[in-house]
């Protein structure tokens, strides 16, 4: 910073980790102008970690991880998956819920998903004598863990899947503050209509409240934390910067 000049800088963006986030604090403390940001999309990210911890979802995620992980440990299940995905117009296989991609959880049931017609196929060719180990019942089509287990993953989908869509779009390069706040507010919107209808009716009064308190928590320490604008303003830099963008 000091090389090119300070003047020339505006803000600083980084995640939350311990050192990434003194190091904007400290970078603002010196410089108050420059103001710090949080990286939205991990935000985000860990907003959907949040709620995929809840209990409702717990085992619904311990399957699908052990499902993902057999095709890709098992070279001749895979190899039987490559051959059978086409019938089903499959074009992509299992997605793991890796740490270095933001909403995992998501975009790992959503592949699960997508990949359950081979799954069946598969599962019930007696010629392959496939099972998974653990989890073999809840792919076994038509059983009644099977039933429990979709409806479980529809769910979870259907719950996270709009963190993961703001995250795809946050994630572009022509990203602004003004963005960052209209999509965490579609997120909030999209949530408040989702747990209002009897879409969420699966989900009880319990979990809608830990949803809640979640995202709630998440916005304030996003969008309403006055350390969004620097230490001397308790107006949020997200805020303002949506008020003023001509898009707006």
């Amino acid at each position: 910073i000091k090389l090119i000049g300070p003047l020339l800088f505006s803000g600083i963006c980084s995640d939350d980790t311990g050192n990434t986030r003194v190091g904007r604090e400290t970078v603002q403390e010196k410089w108050p102008w420059i103001i710090q940001l949080a990286d939205c999309c991990h935000r985000l990210s860990n907003t959907a970690k949040d709620i995929g911890q809840l209990s409702i979802f717990e085992e619904c995620i311990l399957t699908s991880r052990r499902v993902v992980t057999f095709f890709h440990k098992s070279t001749f299940a895979m190899t039987a998956f490559r051959r059978v995905a086409p019938r089903h117009g499959v074009d992509r296989g299992f997605q793991s819920a890796g740490i270095t991609r933001f909403a995992g959880i998501v975009h790992m049931a959503s592949s699960v998903k997508r990949c359950l017609p081979v799954v069946y196929d598969l599962l019930e060719d007696p010629n392959l004598q496939i099972k998974i180990p653990d989890v073999n019942p809840s792919f076994v089509r038509s059983s009644v863990a099977n039933g429990i287990y979709v409806a479980q993953l529809s769910l979870l989908i259907k719950v996270l899947m709009p963190i993961a869509y703001a995250i795809t779009c946050l994630e572009s390069t022509h990203s602004t503050v003004a963005d960052v706040f209209m999509f965490w507010l579609a997120v909030m919107a999209q949530f408040e209509s989702f747990l209002a209808s009897s879409a969420s009716d699966d989900l009880s009064a319990d979990d809608k409240d830990k949803i809640r308190r979640i995202l709630n928590a998440r916005w304030r320490q996003m969008i309403v934390s006055p350390s969004t604008n620097g230490p001397e303003d308790t107006v949020s830099v997200y805020v303002v910067g949506f008020m003023l963008h001509p898009g707006s």
